[in-house]
């Protein structure tokens, strides 16, 4: 499987970016939203846009906004969701990439303080 070979830190970011993606949607789980983007309940790009937002609203830097969208488009590509890159580009108003590597983002999850 693909996703075990990813480094523990990927799989922390990871985990950290699904966590936010929990808090964006309080009232339904990740599975159900999965399953509503699978059967077309649910827009898939307008999920993540909506997700992208929450993030900026709660000032999330643009390197974790990417990476928890790339997150959870990681975990709909694994569920067999078919995101192409143009749309997605097109769609998502993500914040640029960074082009200083250096700074670190840190998972803060609803009940750390």
């Amino acid at each position: 499987m693909r996703m075990g070979r990813r480094s523990e830190a990927t799989r922390l970011a990871y985990g950290c970016g699904l966590d936010a993606f929990k808090r964006c949607f309080p009232d339904q789980s990740v599975d159900l939203l999965v399953a509503k983007i699978k059967s077309g309940e649910l827009d898939a790009y307008v999920t993540l846009d909506k997700f992208v937002g929450w993030l900026t609203a709660q000032g999330a830097a643009p390197k974790t906004i990417w990476n928890y969208a790339g997150a959870v488009k990681s975990l709909l590509e694994h569920e067999d969701v078919l995101l192409t890159r143009a749309v997605y580009g097109k769609l998502l108003t993500i914040p640029r990439r960074p082009l200083c590597h250096a700074s670190v983002s840190t998972c803060r999850s609803a009940s750390s303080s």
